[in-house]
């Protein structure tokens, strides 16, 4: 289901109200189910913290090195963890269940094969940490990520 829309002029701010929302639109944190430009940057902190947690504490060495295999449990599990971990950001909001479902598959599906390809193009350059082009392919995971979550806010933005 799509969400209503609702625009306050003098405000300029964006509401969203979904039917089928996770969590009550009178538990958003602006009250009214409105999405500010604090929610929109609220948001993707919320997705940075869900990134370090994901790709930091709960990322074991098994996953690491499971990545590089395709369809590997443990890297499919780790590309899990960040889904799940997507969801618990966007249910802050008052989405849809339709709508944070979908995001989350489509982060935890991008996840898993921008660290795939970043994991095998290393292995198949023989980079290791000691050389600056391993440097250089974890930046452009990294960057690769964050611009997913960009995406997401993106997406969430023009559903209002």
């Amino acid at each position: 289901m799509l969400p209503s829309v609702s625009h306050a002029a003098s405000s300029g701010r964006l509401g969203i109200v979904h039917s089928d929302a996770l969590i009550s639109p009178a538990t958003l944190p602006n009250h009214g189910a409105m999405m500010t430009n604090n929610d929109v940057l609220f948001l993707i902190l919320l997705l940075q913290i869900k990134h370090f947690i994901c790709d930091g504490p709960l990322q074991t060495k098994a996953m690491v090195d499971g990545k590089s295999i395709y369809g590997n449990r443990l890297g499919l599990l780790h590309a899990g963890i960040h889904g799940v971990g997507t969801i618990a950001a966007l249910a802050w909001f008052g989405l849809g269940w339709k709508v944070v479902l979908g995001l989350a598959v489509a982060d935890m599906v991008l996840h898993y094969h921008i660290d795939f390809t970043k994991e095998n193009i290393v292995k198949l350059k023989g980079w290791t940490m000691a050389v600056r082009e391993f440097w250089w392919a974890l930046a452009a995971d990294q960057f690769l990520h964050h611009l997913t979550y960009l995406a997401i806010a993106a997406i969430i933005v023009s559903l209002a």
